[in-house]
């Protein structure tokens, strides 16, 4: 579970809060914050009552201006988990992740948003990263979703067809070399520069 530094620091504070009072009565001095900015709002949130959304908010903010993706996601992530029926913070956690180039965590989470909330964007997108991914049947799932979206549409009906026999070809056992041949040349149509070059040696050995 994803725990920002200012929720850890929360924790902390909420603790020794609890030790003051009964049954524990402890005279425990409670520490003022360190001079960093999660720990600031982490001792705003236990001793002036800000909340926990504004707190994310400020973060979010801070950690932008930083451009710090790592943290960004981990903000994006608790967020995602405090409101898991909302397609807009898996949204960010997924797109923070393509900027990470963490190709399958953006799957999951762009694949959760668009179980919310499908739509043709988010079909094109999550179909990129399958491809990247090299999962072409799952790939195939959003070409399907174009199609049940809009049927007359031939580029996305080519697509299909030529999805559907790269899937028969990577499903074939012992492939030949003109096998290796025609992947490249699919992976090439479909944008995937660096897979086509694998498959293109692999037809050369």
């Amino acid at each position: 579970m994803p725990v920002t530094e200012t929720d850890s620091c929360f924790g902390a504070y909420a603790i020794a809060l609890l030790k003051q009072r009964w049954p524990f009565n402890e005279n425990t001095k409670i520490a003022k914050p360190h001079q960093n900015f999660e720990d600031s709002l982490a001792y705003a949130m236990a001793f002036n009552d800000l909340k926990w959304n504004n707190v994310m908010d400020q973060l979010m903010t801070h950690y932008q201006q930083q451009n710090n993706l790592s943290k960004m996601l981990k903000v994006a992530e608790a967020v995602m988990l405090e409101f898991p029926s909302d397609p807009t913070f898996y949204l960010a956690a997924g797109d923070l992740c393509i900027r990470k180039n963490e190709k399958a965590t953006a799957e999951n989470y762009l694949g959760r948003a668009f179980a919310l909330q499908p739509n043709m964007q988010l079909a094109q997108k999550l179909f990129t990263i399958e491809m990247e991914l090299q999962h072409l049947d799952s790939a195939l799932q959003y070409i399907d979703y174009g199609l049940n979206v809009s049927p007359g549409n031939n580029k996305l009906a080519n697509a299909q067809k030529l999805l559907q026999r790269m899937i028969t070809i990577a499903n074939t056992p012992n492939a030949a070399k003109a096998d290796y041949r025609e992947l490249a040349n699919a992976y090439q149509t479909f944008g995937q520069q660096e897979i086509a070059g694998h498959y293109r040696q692999l037809s050369i050995q």
